[in-house]
Formats: C-alpha cells, sequence, structure tokens
C-alpha cells in the first residue's frame, strides 16, 4: 500500500503545472499506542484481555498551485496483540485527491484514491474492538467542463466519471467482487435573471467483476426558475427517466420543485425534491458559518448502488470541512486558510474525526436515505461539537421483480467536547449513542445493536513535533443476538505522535 501511495503521489505530482508562489509540503510521522483492554478482539467467544500495541507510520502530502492542488493523508496501522490473543494485523488507510484546471475557465480533471477499514455487516459499531474487516480501496477519476458565458448568468457543466472499487477480505470474511462505477452528465443552465431555464441529462452504471451490467439509470431533466428577490430563487423541474437491472426495466415520469435561499454570504439553503417511480426523492443541502461557530445538515434520498455512494456521506461535515467555513471571510486565500485550519487543529489538540455514518455493502441496487448534521463552536479555550444522523438503505424494486436484499438503519448521536488547560495540554472528551438494525435473509445477521461510547483523554505537546496523550474508553453494546455484547469494553491508552 505505501509503495502504490507513492508512485500515484509522484504520478500526480509530475502532472502538476509549474507555477509561480506553488509550494509543496511532505510531513511524514508516526504515531504508536498502547492499549490495555478487557475484550482485545471482537467475536461472540468470551472476551480475552490483552495489550494492544498500534504503530502508524503516515504521510501528509499538500500541493498548491496557480492551476492545481494535491493533498493527501496515508497511515498504515500495524497491529500487535501481546499476549498473541489474535493474529497480528496490518491495516492501510488514507487518501489522496487531485484537482486541476487544465484550461482556464474551461476545463479540468480531479482524481482521487481513497482506502478504508470496512466493517462486514451493518451491526458492527464503528468504534469498537478490533475486528475482521474489508480493506475498501476505491479509485476515481473525473474530467469536466465548466465554464461561463458572456455575462456570467449562462453556465455549461459536464463531468465524466469512471471509479474503481476493491474489497480484499481479512481472515475469516466471505470475498467481494469488484465493482466498476461510471456517470456521465451535462447541464446547460441560465440563471433567474428574473427568469431563468435549465436543460440537464445524466447516466450512470454500475458493474460487478464477472457479472453483467447490474443497474443503468439515465435522465434527462428541463427546469425553469424564478427569483423571487436576489436571494430566493425557486423552481419546476419536468423530466423523463430509465432504470434498469439485469432482470427488469423501469421508465419514469420525473416532477420535481427547487428552492435556493441565500439570505447572505455566510448561509445557504439549495433544495430539490423530486417525484419519483419510488415515491419522493430529494436532496437538501443547508449550511451557515460565523468566525465562532458553523453547521450544516444534509439529506437525501435516492437510488443508488454500493459504487455510486461509498464515502459521499462524510463529505463536507468532517472538522476541517467546518473549520475551513468559519476562516472563509478572515483568510480568503484557499492556501492560507488550509494551513491555518492546519495551525488551529494542532494548537488546539483537536482530532478530525467524523461521525461515521457506515455505507452497507451491496450486489443490488438500493433505495438510500440519509440525514446527518454537525455543528461546532469555538471559543478562546473550548470547542464544543455536536453530530446526529441517520442512514436507512432498503432493496430497489424495479417493474415486477421483487427486490432482494438486505434492510438496514443506521442512528447516532454524538457530542464532543475539547478544552485548552494551558498552551500546550488539552482535555478531550466525548460520548456518541448509536443503534443499527439490520433485516436479512440471513437469520444470524438480523437484528439491532444499540452501544453506547465514551471517550476521554489528555494529550500534551513535548515539543513542536512530539505529542504525548493518555486515556480511557468504555463502550456497552445490547441487543437481540448472541454477538451483541462481543463490542464491549473497557479500555486504557497511551501514546505518542511525532511529526517530522
Amino acid at each position: 500500500m505505501r509503495r502504490k501511495s507513492s508512485a500515484l503521489v509522484a504520478a500526480l505530482a509530475g502532472l502538476l503545472p509549474a507555477a509561480h508562489g506553488q509550494k509543496l509540503d511532505i510531513k511524514p510521522g508516526v504515531e504508536a499506542q498502547a492499549k490495555a483492554t478487557d475484550n482485545a478482539f471482537a467475536s461472540s467467544q468470551t472476551p480475552r484481555k490483552d495489550v494492544v500495541l498500534t504503530v502508524s507510520p503516515e504521510l501528509n502530502v499538500s500541493y498548491w498551485g496557480a492551476h492545481a492542488r494535491l493533498s493527501g493523508h496515508v497511515k498504515v496501522d500495524s497491529i500487535s496483540f501481546a499476549r498473541n490473543s489474535e493474529q497480528n494485523r496490518t491495516l492501510p488507510s488514507g487518501d489522496l485527491i487531485f484537482q486541476s484546471d487544465l484550461i482556464d475557465q474551461w476545463a479540468g480533471i480531479d482524481a482521487s484514491l481513497q482506502t478504508s477499514q470496512t466493517a462486514p455487516n451493518e451491526l458492527t459499531p464503528p468504534d469498537g474492538p478490533i475486528t475482521d474487516t474489508y480493506t475498501t480501496t476505491n479509485a476515481r477519476i473525473s474530467p469536466f467542463i465548466s465554464h461561463s458565458f458572456g455575462d456570467g448568468h449562462t453556465k455549461l457543466n459536464a463531468r465524466l466519471q469512471e471509479a474503481l472499487v476493491k474489497s480484499s477480505a481479512s481472515n475469516n470474511l466471505a470475498p467481494r467482487p469488484d465493482q466498476r462505477y461510471s456517470s456521465q452528465s451535462a447541464r446547460l443552465e441560465r440563471e433567474p435573471v428574473p427568469i431563468g431555464a435549465s436543460l440537464e441529462w445524466t447516466a450512470q452504471e454500475t458493474r460487478d467483476s464477472g457479472r453483467t451490467a447490474n443497474f443503468k439509470e439515465n435522465a434527462t431533466r428541463a427546469g425553469v426558475s424564478y427569483a423571487v428577490t436576489s436571494e430566493v430563487y425557486t423552481g419546476l423541474i419536468y423530466g423523463r427517466g430509465t432504470l434498469k437491472t439485469a432482470l427488469d426495466q423501469q421508465d419514469e415520469t420525473i416532477k420535481g420543485v427547487t428552492l435556493f435561499w441565500r439570505p447572505n454570504e455566510r448561509a445557504t439553503l439549495d433544495s430539490k425534491v423530486e417525484r419519483r417511480f419510488f415515491g419522493t426523492g430529494w436532496r437538501v443541502d443547508w449550511n451557515h458559518r460565523t468566525p465562532l461557530f458553523a453547521w450544516s445538515v444534509l439529506s437525501e434520498r435516492d437510488a443508488s448502488t454500493y459504487a455510486s455512494s461509498l464515502g459521499t456521506m462524510r463529505t463536507g461535515q468532517t472538522l476541517r470541512d467546518l473549520l475551513d467555513r468559519m476562516l472563509t471571510n478572515g483568510t480568503p486565500n484557499d492556501r492560507d486558510r488550509a494551513d491555518l485550519v492546519d495551525q488551529t487543529i494542532a494548537q488546539r489538540g483537536l482530532t478530525d474525526q467524523l461521525p461515521p455514518l457506515q455505507d452497507p455493502y451491496s450486489l443490488s441496487p438500493t433505495l438510500r436515505q440519509a440525514t446527518r448534521g454537525r455543528l461546532i463552536l469555538m471559543g478562546q479555550r473550548n470547542t464544543v461539537s455536536f453530530a446526529g444522523g441517520m442512514n436507512k438503505n432498503d432493496p430497489l424494486t424495479l417493474g415486477a421483480v421483487t427486490a432482494i436484499g438486505d434492510h438496514t438503519l443506521e442512528r447516532y448521536v454524538e457530542a464532543d467536547f475539547s478544552r485548552r488547560l494551558t498552551p500546550l495540554t488539552t482535555l478531550n472528551t466525548g460520548v456518541r449513542w448509536s443503534t443499527q438494525t439490520q433485516a436479512s435473509q440471513n437469520a444470524n445477521l438480523t437484528g439491532r445493536v444499540r452501544t453506547i461510547t465514551w471517550r476521554g483523554d489528555i494529550s500534551t505537546r513535548l515539543s513542536q513535533q512530539a505529542t504525548a496523550t493518555f486515556g480511557l474508553k468504555s463502550q456497552n453494546s445490547q441487543g437481540n443476538l448472541p454477538s451483541a455484547n462481543a463490542n464491549d469494553e473497557s479500555a486504557m491508552f497511551v501514546g505518542l505522535g511525532y511529526r517530522y
């Protein structure tokens, strides 16, 4: 994984155009943690006490140029069990994101490589003891066209995206086939001044290795819009679409409304609601920011596949994303603001953790409904974060063929508090309540698990590069499955991190 990531960094760096004022940062680091736990590995067997040692070398890369940007974080967790209660393992994770404007104000290309550890099913809490996981790698490349004509009110946007999702199973898990996802879209729009119009075409396809195309969707939409005021736009949508699987096809008429509201430069509401063959579909993105707080709410309901939705539920709601919004007015330059966000996180001892809504795995298309929100309040010494969300997935029925698949539902609420005790020492604590529900053809995977997790730690900066951490963690799970409390854990941990 490390060789592949280094090769990708070099390959993408070769695409970066030369520019005055360009900046390339490569920052290696390493973290080591020792955790004494009463449940070293989540399983249905009797919990086993052990000391888990984790050594995590990492590499942070960032490049800023006149027409290109590269950012990435790559980490490899080397996990060993002092009492040999489980096999040692190496778990890679990270992401590399490349963005470039190949033709100024006309065309560019985006590319990304993301690797994560994925739980085998929805009944596995996201922050429990170590367990068998899939190493899921998602590689995407997406050339695009984006141009404004004349007075700037007429816009053309087109995008082609190709993605490959590969899952490598650990010891006791069944293998998963690779998935390929492709999508194309084109949109010509005239902004409402005060009357506007749009024409849009979209298509997507998901294939599993060794199978015929298991899901295709294409749609054409036309819209008209009206500027009620300079801050409020509303509109109507009408279109036709077709969805296909290997077994059946569904034609549909699409009718919808749009609402865009921007009362000031700090707040935006962008929403679309449509009547589809599966009922009501929607996407609502509402966010607001000030220098002291920021919040974001995103809700959507649509037909999707595992490959098309993988990772999208985390978009725009990380700690780093919200801090970036809070600092926009005071620091408008993107590169300077990114440096300031890094400094803020380091000086306050914050952790860039995201409430981990999971991506349910399915070989069939699903009807996905997801809502997530996050609020961050930042004072001179205190930082408070609240988050909540739900993610519901049901098999998607097309035509007369009854869909087969799992029904899953995840809900969570989370609160985190951070206080800077001294210029070098920070106290962090957080609590999370979540439920995972799954209805499956496999009776062993049907049930409900409720989990409460508490975590607290104190971190102190030993030097400009080194940080030491001491903390406690407690997790309690209950449910109607024999393995429900396999994720119970009480642990104490110490850690040392060094950034070169």
